[in-house]
């Protein structure tokens, strides 16, 4: 709750927003969408099989956990995305756009990688 309220106190202080902001913003929360079908997927298919035996299927984001419930994986996934938009309207232009395109980077690095693991993508 903290972390909304600092949110909606941010959002007073939004710089100049552009359409190349809005492309990128986009590309990160469709990326965030994917990623979040993923999420999903793992939190309700934590093992896969593999030859003869199981290997395990686990979250790397420390703020969900190794296990998430589907429940905290979407609530958390739903509260990244909100808070993704408020740090790129309180940046500057400039770092807005390093922001964006290392977020856009980082998580499409980890829905590339997902997909070559096997994780499917799970609403």
């Amino acid at each position: 709750m903290r972390i909304l309220i600092v949110l909606m106190l941010l959002a007073g202080t939004a710089h100049a927003w552009s359409d190349a902001d809005t492309v990128r913003e986009g590309v990160w929360q469709g990326l965030n969408v994917i990623d979040t079908g993923q999420t999903l997927f793992i939190a309700r298919n934590p093992t896969y099989p593999e030859g003869d035996r199981l290997r395990e299927y686990h979250e790397i984001n420390p703020l969900l956990g190794r296990h998430p419930t589907p429940s905290r994986a979407a609530a958390m996934m739903s509260l990244g995305a909100v808070a993704h938009v408020a740090i790129s309207a309180v940046l500057p232009e400039k770092a807005r756009a390093v922001w964006q395109y290392v977020t856009i980077g980082e998580s499409a690095f980890c829905v590339i990688h997902n997909h070559q693991i096997g994780i499917q993508i799970s609403f």
